[in-house]
């Protein structure tokens, strides 16, 4: 599992994302081959401290880049102090019609004074 070292304050509503493509500072290679795009993306959100985990999907909802490269989702809620695991899972096809499917998860951490 990726680690980040994202924070969310409690109280916020904050949209995270997954660039799926080539990193455009560093023009590193992504996950994505160049002529693949998203088509599907969904989140899944998790905590390893709570039963029924207090971060949620707030009403904005996620979405797909234009270029089908990045997701977001963004989140409400959640507890101070408590981490919470985003499970984002694409499913890509590019123009000779293949299609793959991958999952990334991500360590968020919700914390007061951000």
């Amino acid at each position: 599992m990726e680690e980040y070292s994202s924070y969310k304050h409690p109280d916020s509503n904050l949209d995270f994302g997954r660039n799926w493509g080539n990193n455009p500072d560093t023009e590193e290679p992504g996950w994505l081959h160049n002529d693949e795009v998203i088509v599907n993306s969904s989140w899944v959100i998790s905590s390893l401290e709570e039963v029924t985990p207090t971060l949620v999907e707030a009403e904005q909802g996620t979405s797909i880049s234009t270029d089908g490269k990045m997701t977001s989702i963004f989140l409400k809620g959640g507890t101070a102090g408590k981490q919470y695991i985003l499970a984002n899972t694409i499913i890509t096809t590019d123009n000779q019609g293949i299609v793959r499917i991958e999952t990334k998860e991500a360590i968020l951490t919700c914390k007061r004074g951000c």
